[in-house]
């Protein structure tokens, strides 16, 4: 480890998370409170993680092997609760997001931190899905050693997202038009749904009208409240 670092733990690594966040003008995530005291990362970054054995990068962009999204990321999750959070920069624009499993739920959530093409996209992307993300799902998050049931891929900047859970009842909501319908998810795991071509995210509704589980239903709210924030062909009536 470069001895130049400084390695933050526990709270500081919270308040430094928090403080880099405010730094920007950003909204920062809400850690599950039983996950604090594993925090830990570089004083001055967004990098803060705990329980994770993965690169920060994987905050950006899931990397796992082809065709096993996000398995290795589900079974961990079924092992012990974890969160990271990171960003990386391409010297024009920089990316980052969160990657937590805790609390019965999984999600990737990859955002527009700053970006030459806009002075302000971290706050008209990032801050809208991490104040969704911190509404809906945090709250759950706060339950600890529960089994993830539900899980999301959420991209800002790919304008994209997937659901999927291991309550085979709701599985198949929507069409798939991407290849997912052949990722190795993880055993007992299906896809509920993605964004569609045409943007639609209607059939959100339609699971959420289902009640099939707590954690679901969380996770269809927060799909919602950012489909509302970066789909320009947002439709949320039911089919």
């Amino acid at each position: 480890m470069d001895d130049s670092i400084n390695i933050v733990n526990g709270q500081a690594s919270l308040l430094t998370l928090q403080q880099v966040h405010h730094g920007h003008g950003l909204v920062a995530p809400i850690v599950p409170r039983h996950l604090v005291e594993e925090l830990s990362g570089d004083e001055e970054n967004f990098c803060q993680v705990a329980n994770f054995p993965w690169s920060p990068m994987a905050c950006y962009v899931l990397m796992p092997e082809s065709g096993k999204v996000p398995a290795e990321f589900l079974e961990r999750g079924m092992r012990t609760d974890y969160f990271g959070c990171g960003a990386r920069s391409n010297g024009y624009s920089d990316f980052g997001g969160i990657v937590v499993c805790s609390g019965g739920i999984f999600l990737s959530q990859q955002n527009v931190i700053t970006s030459g093409f806009s002075s302000d996209a971290g706050l008209a992307g990032y801050t809208p899905t991490m104040e969704a993300y911190n509404m809906h799902l945090a709250p759950l998050m706060n339950r600890q050693n529960r089994r993830p049931s539900v899980g999301m891929i959420y991209s800002e900047y790919r304008r994209d997202f997937c659901l999927f859970s291991t309550i085979p009842e709701s599985w198949g909501a929507s069409s798939l038009e991407s290849d997912r319908h052949i990722w190795d998810l993880a055993t007992g795991w299906g896809m509920v749904g993605e964004i569609t071509e045409d943007n639609y995210i209607g059939w959100l509704h339609v699971v959420l009208a289902g009640n099939f589980s707590t954690e679901l239903s969380a996770a269809c709210r927060y799909l919602l409240a950012v489909g509302g924030e970066t789909f320009d062909n947002f439709q949320p009536q039911a089919p």
